[in-house]
């Protein structure tokens, strides 16, 4: 039997109804400030017109089993909630995939400026910024899979007991609706806690205490500080994807992959962003190495527009796929 390859991004999620786009972490931030705050959540985005004001620090105590942290989480969110927000409005409108990049535009200067400019307030900002995956850690195990199920075309395309899959989401929807094995789906930026009862029970301190793998940032050549390099540095480095690590954890797939007999590979809801495209140049690398890609063909959605095809084909040539490229109807 002829296996195949799924790249899963963001959409194939959003295909199946569930709330994990960009602009559903914001909300979630956002009602969770509203709540802590004792006020009514709706349906409307938090506004905040003025940047909120320093975070403190976190204060470490204790040792071992009696250690913990004390942390002003609901102001941290507020802060990380102006930055997001900040660059949403200078961007006017980001996708998820242009959400990851542009974390690289942070403005720590604008904010720093209107506090005080000095080491404390520097280290507390680190410190929220570097909290930018937990609070998203947080959210993306609140988001519910237990009333969804399987989708045309992707019932009739995937084949739960033989298919691979490499997924840029943090969700087992694959392998709950679609019967995935778990070794054959790859999380190349980890996955979210996929037992109920460890979902509700991750707290805040928890997250931070054990310094939880999700990344949703950005490409590290994009950096940009002018002052407190040393603690918005660290801030900033807590969010880069670090691909070539990534890609040395996951060398076990790969060698699967290396070893099966796939001839297909299907992009669900995967925008070839140049942040992942390492990804899609190791697959092609793994294929070239045993069958030669000029065998295989890659299928492209018709989701996309005719233009954004033009530009993913000419990604994949440049990441060496030799074989056909065509698309497939959704």
């Amino acid at each position: 039997m002829t296996e195949k390859l799924f790249v899963v991004g963001n959409g194939f999620d959003r295909a199946h109804d569930l709330p994990t786009s960009y602009a559903d972490f914001k909300k979630y931030i956002g009602n969770t400030i509203k709540k802590d705050a004792g006020e009514i959540i709706d349906d409307t985005y938090l506004v905040l017109d003025d940047i909120p004001h320093s975070v403190m620090p976190k204060i470490h105590y204790g040792i071992e089993e009696t250690s913990g942290i004390l942390a002003d989480y609901y102001q941290e969110r507020k802060v990380i909630y102006w930055l997001i927000d900040d660059i949403a409005k200078r961007k006017k409108q980001m996708n998820w995939n242009e959400f990851e990049v542009y974390l690289s535009g942070l403005n720590f200067n604008k904010i720093l400026r209107t506090w005080e400019e000095d080491d404390w307030n520097a280290r507390g900002l680190r410190e929220a910024v570097t909290d930018i995956s937990a609070f998203f850690f947080e959210w993306i195990n609140t988001i519910d899979l237990s009333e969804k199920y399987k989708k045309e075309p992707y019932s009739s395309l995937i084949d739960g007991k033989h298919d691979y899959a490499f997924s840029f989401n943090y969700t087992e929807t694959l392998e709950q609706l679609y019967g995935m094995k778990i070794g054959n789906v790859c999380h190349i930026h980890g996955k979210r806690e996929d037992e109920k009862t460890l979902q509700k029970e991750k707290s805040m301190t928890a997250i931070g205490k054990n310094n939880c793998e999700l990344i949703i940032g950005f490409d590290e050549k994009r950096v940009n500080i002018k002052k407190y390099a040393g603690e918005l540095l660290g801030a900033h480095t807590s969010l880069i994807k670090d691909t070539k690590r990534m890609i040395y954890k996951q060398e076990c797939f790969f060698n699967k992959l290396a070893n099966s007999d796939i001839k297909e590979i299907y992009t669900f809801g995967f925008s070839f962003s140049d942040v992942d495209m390492p990804y899609i140049k190791k697959i092609c690398s793994v294929f070239e190495k045993k069958i030669r890609t000029k065998e295989m063909t890659w299928y492209l959605s018709d989701y996309n527009s005719i233009i954004e095809r033009i530009g993913f084909r000419i990604k994949l040539r440049k990441s060496g796929f030799k074989g056909k490229i065509v698309k497939y109807k959704t």
